[in-house]
């Protein structure tokens, strides 16, 4: 049964600390960065069990592999190891793909997977749009609709470019004399 309100909790130091809220600090490269902040399970917070879940699934993006959630109400352990074994052991094994949008095939964008936190798993085409410090990442479930949202916000035409694919030589197609037939595999 799921549960209604839960606490966040993560062992810090040899001792269970809970979520309460979260900090701001600068980071190594100069730009403030939230950190969740932890304290004892009276000071804590609650959430509900989705949150709690979509909570668990950024701290693990963070690398605190200790994250669990209980059931605030009788203290029950909602346990998510099994998820996040599953997903170390098989990881995404997507790879980044080729894609154009265009009849004759003249222009290739290179679109890559990622996994947001807020997304799961998606699609990134980065656009280097002149005049702008930052590149303009684009993000779509799938890699053509990272190319057609790209086009719909005027950025295509700065996406990361990717090199044609080789031409595929046609196959090769056997003769009746190119190899040999057992008599059982003929039915003339």
């Amino acid at each position: 049964m799921p549960a209604e309100r839960c606490y966040v909790g993560v062992n810090l130091n040899g001792s269970e600390q809970f979520y309460q809220r979260d900090m701001e600090r600068k980071g190594a490269n100069g730009k403030f960065e939230a950190v969740p902040y932890f304290v004892n399970r009276s000071e804590a917070i609650t959430m509900s069990e989705p949150a709690a879940k979509m909570f668990v699934a950024r701290l693990r993006s963070m690398r605190v592999n200790s994250a669990w959630i209980e059931d605030a109400r009788d203290g029950r352990r909602i346990d998510l190891a099994y998820e996040s074994q599953q997903q170390a052991s098989f990881g995404d094994q997507r790879e980044p793909v080729r894609v154009t949008l265009d009849d004759d095939e003249s222009k290739w964008y290179k679109v890559i997977p990622v996994n947001r936190p807020d997304g799961g798993a998606m699609w990134l085409l980065k656009c280097l749009v002149p005049g702008v410090s930052d590149p303009q990442l684009i993000y779509a479930k799938d890699p053509l609709s990272c190319l057609q949202r790209a086009l719909d916000l005027n950025f295509l035409q700065h996406g990361e470019r990717a090199s044609a694919p080789e031409p595929q030589a046609p196959a090769v197609k056997n003769s009746a004399g190119a190899f040999r037939r057992r008599p059982g595999d003929r039915h003339d």
